[in-house]
């Protein structure tokens, strides 16, 4: 399935802050540095996550996200539907290989890293 990313613009501040509320960002960040996790958005050659934020920082961010993943699944069909302008049933089709492609794209593109150091301002 062919998609291409519209653009960040301030829309999209809006459903990306209500998806780092449900996933529970707030309580992660005040805990660790995010320094390394501001250099996984902006390095968009990087593959190695574990290499960058180190194994434990890495398993506690994935263990945070994947115990919210539940609450958070119409968000994100919703947040990648706006984006790609593929309809939320196409996306529930795609492999989870491509999806998981997908999600990583949306956070690896232009603008996403500026956001987050903006929001981790106000989170902190």
């Amino acid at each position: 399935m062919e998609y291409k990313f519209k653009p960040l613009t301030s829309q999209d501040i809006f459903p990306i802050a209500k998806l780092i509320s449900k996933i529970g960002l707030k309580n992660a960040m005040k805990s660790i540095d995010t320094t390394s996790i501001f250099s996984l958005f902006e390095n968009k050659d990087n593959e190695n996550m574990v290499s960058v934020l180190g194994f434990p920082l890495f398993m506690s961010i994935a263990d945070l996200i994947l115990s919210n993943l539940d609450k958070c699944e119409d968000d994100i069909y919703k947040i990648l539907s706006a984006s790609t302008g593929l309809t939320v049933a196409e996306l529930k089709q795609i492999s989870i290989a491509d999806f998981a492609e997908m999600i990583i794209g949306y956070v690896k593109q232009d603008g996403f890293a500026d956001f987050i150091k903006v929001v981790s301002k106000f989170i902190k």
